[in-house]
């Protein structure tokens, strides 16, 4: 057994991740460091095989892996009863990270690398690096920090609105007891929360991939995302008990103008500021903003979308039924052009006139142009419906 002391936690959180979980705890399980570490895997009750192949790496490697799979799903459980919370209350090591089940490392010297500098440093809150983001969608694969985010590279990351969003499974943050706040591990809660204490260091390096896909959560919400990241100004004021004023007011002219929202909602924030101050303002302009259409959950710091309407997003019977809807919809659209391309076939025998000919020549090809894109739209449902479109809750 090794007797050396366990400086790092590792959390994975899995759900229905079978065709990636091994490769992912292969990637932890492989890493070359003189440092002790441990690798907490944390299954919400999966049903597709993947809890049966963390039990078999944590038999094989008991002094390595400890398991928990949930008896049952906590995904749309009472705040504290998600096994998020549970993992982040079992944190009893001087520092930590957070990788889901469906990413992995890419470096084997990522922990030597990332502990060596934060036990010379003690001022600094957290390390991490680039990351390879792959698009199942489009089948792109990017730097995050170079391509999507087109950073100008700092080593020192600090708590500043600039500061650039570094993912999940690139970080590896010193413990500062965010467990004691009892809130949830929401990334960007945790992330900001332990910036305040600290600055992060940034090694410029791609040490991990990030992957998203159909199983993605937020992925099945579409454009509604806009609206719930316009939230996370507010929660980060409550998380820093408005103390933070100046920097969640920009973060929230950030979130606003990134998600194409413009700065209505950040000009009318400032006025309600000016009129009530800053805590009974903030409260009032969320209040106005969000609660007609989405509820007083949503003023919960724990909210980051109502978690039973995204498990019934997510759901393969609820997703099916959609795709279903959509495809007859583009059917309709297709045979409506393929009769007016048909009509102007014939309008086209009976007309004499060559400047009209040739209007309706120019209206063929744009017709069929339609045509072929909507033909692309049904063939990508048809792919979806033919194969495993959902994993994820």
């Amino acid at each position: 057994m090794d007797n050396k002391e366990v400086l790092l936690t590792a959390i994975i959180f899995t759900y229905n991740h079978k065709n990636s979980v091994a490769e992912c705890i292969e990637s932890l399980l492989n890493q070359k460091t003189g440092y002790g570490y441990e690798i907490h895997i944390w299954d919400d009750c999966s049903t597709d095989g993947t809890s049966d192949i963390c039990r078999e790496y944590a038999k094989n490697y008991p002094d390595k892996i400890k398991l928990v799979v949930q008896a049952e799903n906590t995904f749309t459980k009472p705040d504290l009863q998600l096994q998020s919370y549970q993992a982040f209350q079992n944190i009893k090591t001087k520092y930590f990270c957070v990788i889901d089940g469906d990413d992995k490392w890419c470096n084997e010297n990522k922990i030597q690398l990332a502990i060596d500098f934060l036990e010379e440093h003690p001022d600094y809150s957290g390390w991490a690096h680039d990351t390879l983001q792959i698009n199942q969608f489009d089948n792109t694969k990017e730097s995050y920090v170079h391509d999507l985010l087109k950073w100008n590279v700092s080593n020192t990351v600090a708590f500043d609105t600039s500061a650039p969003f570094l993912l999940t499974s690139s970080r590896i943050f010193r413990y500062a007891g965010y467990e004691k706040l009892r809130i949830l591990p929401i990334d960007y809660l945790v992330y900001y929360y332990h910036l305040s204490k600290g600055p992060i260091y940034y090694y410029d390096k791609i040490m991990a991939v990030y992957t998203i896909g159909s199983d993605n959560t937020f992925a099945n919400l579409g454009r509604k995302v806009r609206n719930l990241n316009s939230m996370f100004a507010f929660r980060l004021a409550k998380l820093f008990n408005f103390k933070q004023d100046e920097f969640c007011t920009e973060m929230q002219k950030k979130y606003d103008v990134t998600n194409f929202l413009g700065e209505k909602r950040y000009k009318r924030l400032l006025k309600f500021k000016k009129i009530f101050g800053v805590k009974v303002g903030w409260y009032l302009w969320f209040i106005y903003t969000f609660i007609p259409k989405y509820g007083f959950e949503c003023m919960n710091i724990n909210y980051v979308y109502s978690r039973k309407k995204a498990k019934k997003a997510a759901d393969p019977a609820y997703r099916r039924a959609k795709l279903l809807k959509a495809k007859n919809k583009y059917l309709t659209k297709l045979k409506s052009q393929e009769r007016l391309v048909d009509l102007i076939g014939v309008s086209k025998k009976v007309c004499l006139s060559e400047k009209l000919l040739n209007y309706l020549d120019c209206s063929v090809s744009r017709k069929m142009v339609r045509i072929k894109n909507i033909q692309k739209q049904i063939d990508s449902i048809n792919e979806m419906l033919g194969g495993d479109i959902c994993k994820q809750r």
